[in-house]
């Protein structure tokens, strides 16, 4: 810390002071979801509240080690920045998402947000599929673009901060991919078909050509099937799943 002058001392204890701000912000976020215990989606939250405090606590120590004399602290921006650009997608385009999505499914449509993108037991709806298509595309996109400046920007790393980052990578890709395998599953319940009919996706250019134009525009059974009801708006809480999701 610069202290030749009081006036720079104060200026840089307000500073750290503000960097600070946002760890213990983040700290309190997570106290709180802890503490509501009946809200639906809580997994969600604390997951989100978790991830926010590490972060914060992540990026606050890189900018306070420029105002003190933890100046060996910078590698870890250099090393692990990349890592943390997928952790806040996955933090603000999954798990922060899907709490406030479980909030409106809950109440909506019966039916707990995990439920719905994990499990492939149920059906689903076209716009559910359109969606989630677009949402994986837009993440998709947002991952490949992190993984470009990766190697742009990386060509020097450890092995282990390198390994760190793939690691990373490649659960949050994982994560996603799966929640579109499931809605592509539940399309194919709601036409009363079985879910390994995904498979015709593998064949060559018109397996996934034809399988998205089914599956986007097929209009699914009116009543029950043998895989469930039709997924419906309006169908109000489900007794005692108030903690699902």
């Amino acid at each position: 810390m610069n202290c030749s002058h009081a006036l720079y001392c104060v200026e840089d204890f307000l500073q750290i002071a503000y960097l600070l701000s946002n760890p213990i912000f983040a700290s309190g976020i997570v106290i709180l979801a802890f503490m509501l215990r009946n809200i639906p989606g809580r997994p969600w939250l604390i997951s989100f509240a978790a991830l926010s405090l590490f972060s914060s606590v992540f990026y606050s120590a890189i900018q306070i080690a420029q105002y003190t004399l933890w100046g060996d602290l910078l590698y870890l921006y250099k090393h692990y920045n990349d890592t943390m650009s997928v952790l806040n997608l996955l933090k603000f385009n999954i798990l922060f998402p899907c709490f406030l999505l479980n909030l409106w499914t809950l109440k909506n449509l019966n039916i707990p947000i995990y439920t719905l993108f994990f499990s492939w037991r149920g059906r689903a709806t076209r716009s559910m599929f359109w969606g989630i298509s677009l949402l994986y595309v837009v993440l998709c996109l947002g991952l490949f673009n992190v993984l470009n400046n990766f190697f742009k920007s990386n060509s020097s790393l450890p092995v282990y901060a390198e390994a760190i980052f793939f690691l990373v990578f490649f659960f949050t890709l994982c994560v996603i991919s799966w929640m579109t395998l499931m809605i592509h599953i539940k399309r194919w319940h709601d036409c009363n078909q079985s879910g390994w009919m995904m498979f015709l996706s593998l064949i060559p250019v018109i397996g996934p050509i034809g399988c998205m134009l089914y599956l986007g525009f097929a209009k699914g059974t009116d009543s029950e099937n043998k895989y469930g009801r039709p997924v419906s708006v309006g169908a109000g809480p489900v007794p005692n799943a108030i903690n699902n999701g």
